[in-house]
């Protein structure tokens, strides 16, 4: 079991998660409170989603890693890739719809019930399921010896400046602007 809550300014995590090294999966319980530091109304967050980079060849990271001339997720088996199942994403009990962007498959955009006023929280409760990929491609991930590295695989808030959200991509570089 692994429990962590981390405050940074905007944004409050409490995380509990379950590895089942057998399976090589991270079962998590999350809640994620973000806080409206902006001058205006918003009426969508967007999450940093970086374990879901592993899930295939449309992501960031893969196009990254084979701009560098490292095939290895063309060749590798499907049970050796890693990706984020999502069972729920709720905020007071209520379904919120979301999506995954089109071009960046690791960054999720969740749609607010009612707008989050200035100065106003909103807690999100996220249940979700990692698929932990293995470690020759970053580094991160499981290996032979069943040990797991892993680094960024929990789901973050994307930062929020002047009114405009970095929405970045994991590329591998170790880059987290968490």
């Amino acid at each position: 079991f692994l429990a962590i809550n981390i405050i940074n300014g905007q944004t409050n995590y409490v995380i509990d998660s379950k590895v089942d090294i057998d399976r090589q999966t991270m079962i998590v319980s999350q809640t994620l409170t973000f806080k409206n530091s902006s001058k205006e109304k918003i009426d969508k967050v967007y999450l940093s989603d970086w374990a879901n980079s592993y899930e295939g060849t449309e992501s960031p990271l893969v196009k990254h890693l084979a701009n560098q001339f490292n095939r290895s997720f063309y060749i590798s088996a499907k049970s050796k890739l890693g990706f984020t199942k999502i069972m729920s994403l709720t905020n007071e009990n209520v379904n919120l719809k979301w999506s995954r962007l089109k071009e960046q498959l690791d960054i999720i955009e969740v749609f607010l019930n009612r707008p989050l006023e200035t100065s106003n929280e909103i807690t999100l409760q996220l249940n979700y399921e990692i698929k932990i990929p293995d470690d020759k491609f970053t580094g991160y991930g499981i290996n032979s010896n069943r040990r797991i590295f892993f680094r960024d695989f929990f789901v973050s808030i994307s930062p929020f400046f002047d009114g405009k959200w970095l929405l970045q991509s994991n590329l591998g570089l170790r880059d987290n602007n968490n």
